[in-house]
């Protein structure tokens, strides 16, 4: 199974981006944008996994979950990756990511002494909006880039982080981690 860490953003909050899109959407129209209720900004990536490493990651997330309290998050200016001569992918920034940097550390910390082989490169909270084809609109997402636009959200409570399996394009939620050691109910997202 293909899983990993991610932090979902209230409903609410993914309809103010949705709402917040629309004209930038209606301006390129031929991305492929993520569907509201898969959007979600991943914490670490596990890849390709048996049930016994899930289980393990379970533990791992068990273990970290209590040490980070609750905190807000907001979402505010576009981006690319890799770069804006090459996107790839069209994001939205989270506004002082620290507690998400701070998670996604410890997680990967605790996984790495687990054996999890894990992304290098430095995490860079974001929420993904949509994957970018092809030159035209690579032109047109650089176009948007280029505006004075700052699309922003208002700040919502993060509470847990969800262990996700990918599936056929959709994200499953395999469990819910309490942040701070606070009750988290089981919710499909």
């Amino acid at each position: 199974m293909r899983l990993f860490f991610g932090v979902f953003p209230s409903a609410p909050v993914r309809d103010e981006v949705v709402r917040t899109l629309e004209r930038d959407r209606a301006w390129v129209p031929s991305l492929r944008w993520v569907d509201r209720a898969q959007m979600h900004v991943t914490l670490q990536f596990l890849g390709e996994l048996p049930e016994d490493r899930a289980l393990v990651a379970e533990r791992v997330a068990r273990d970290v979950a209590p040490a980070h309290a609750p905190f807000s998050a907001s979402f505010a200016g576009y981006g690319v990756f890799p770069n804006p001569h090459r996107p790839m992918v069209l994001w939205l920034g989270v506004e002082d990511s620290g507690p998400l940097v701070r998670l996604a550390q410890a997680l990967g910390a605790g996984l790495g002494a687990e054996g999890f082989v894990l992304d290098e490169r430095p995490f860079h909270a974001h929420l993904t909006l949509a994957r970018i084809k092809g030159r035209k609109q690579a032109d047109e997402v650089r176009h948007l880039l280029d505006g004075a636009r700052r699309p922003s959200t208002a700040a919502c409570e993060v509470d847990s982080f969800v262990l996700l399996e990918s599936r056929g394009g959709s994200y499953l939620p395999r469990a819910t981690f309490a942040l701070g050691g606070s009750i988290k109910p089981e919710t499909a997202q």
